[in-house]
Formats: structure tokens, C-alpha cells, sequence
């Protein structure tokens, strides 16, 4: 986007990437989207923005937060996801809606609060599936680049 000539602000959301802040490799919708308004809240307060163009962008995981920003922040005037699924949908109701329920929910709501306490516990923090650690040598070449090193960074297991 600042190649295209737009000013551009990237930052990697809380307790992942370079940011600071334990537990590492833990993802937080609610924290998460306070991390896109947090953005919004510092680029609407500079005097090159012009605060009625503000516009945010989220991949893969992140599109979903996005998304859940943009419902709640009237600032941010566009919105782009480029993301295979809501994972913030995914995390409420499962894949394919399939513990859209009460008890579904109640239960994950449990499974989640359980591995908090293990994970506290034991000092470490699960991770979760998704993404093959450690890559295989003879894995595809696409899986051998930023994708890896992304998907690595950003999931956090709860079973």
C-alpha cells in the first residue's frame, strides 16, 4: 500500500511476531481488535491523515478481526479481508456452524478455561495444530516461506 502511494502503518498484534507481551503465540479476538482500534486511535490523531479515509486490512486469521473491527468502529471507512474463512465466526460457532448451541458453546467456553488453567499450571502454553512444526524437508515450496513463519506465530491451542 505505501508503494501505491498510501500512508501505511503494520503492526503485529499482541502477544505475536515482534510485539512484546506473554504468554507468546496467543491469539485474543477481544484483545485483538482493540489492537486494529488502537491503530485507528493513533493514525486518526496525526496531522497527514486525513482521519475520513481510514481504512484496514486483515489476512487470513486477521480478517476476521478485521472484520469485527469494522462493525464496531465507525472511523474505519473501507475494509479488506483476504482470508479463506471468518475465523472469528470459526471460533464462536465452530467450522461450518456446527456448535452454533448453547451447550456447544458452554462446553467450549469450559475446554478453554481448563487449558488456561493447565497451561498456567505447567508454565507453558499449548499450541495449536494447523501448521506442521517442524516443517519437513521435503515440504512443498510454499509452505517453506512466509506462510510457515506466519501461521506459526498466531494460534494458540484450547482443546
Amino acid at each position: 500500500m505505501a508503494e501505491r502511494g498510501f500512508l501505511s502503518l503494520a503492526f503485529d498484534p499482541s502477544f505475536t511476531g515482534e510485539s512484546s507481551g506473554e504468554p507468546r503465540y496467543m491469539t485474543s479476538f477481544d484483545i485483538n481488535v482493540e489492537d486494529f482500534q488502537s491503530a485507528v486511535d493513533y493514525l486518526s490523531n496525526l496531522d497527514n491523515v486525513d482521519s475520513e479515509k481510514i481504512s484496514i486490512i486483515g489476512i487470513c486469521g486477521w480478517g476476521g478481526m478485521a472484520l469485527q473491527t469494522a462493525c464496531i468502529d465507525t472511523r474505519i471507512k473501507a475494509t479488506i479481508v483476504s482470508t479463506m474463512y471468518d475465523m472469528s465466526r470459526v471460533a464462536g460457532n465452530g467450522y461450518f456452524d456446527k456448535q452454533d448451541n448453547e451447550e456447544a458453546r458452554y462446553n467450549q467456553r469450559v475446554a478453554l478455561n481448563n487449558q488456561r488453567n493447565d497451561d498456567y499450571k505447567s508454565g507453558e502454553y499449548k499450541l495449536a495444530g494447523g501448521v506442521i512444526d517442524p516443517l519437513p524437508e521435503n515440504a512443498p515450496e510454499f509452505l517453506q516461506g512466509t506462510f510457515f513463519l506466519y501461521g506459526k506465530r498466531c494460534i494458540r491451542q484450547y482443546d
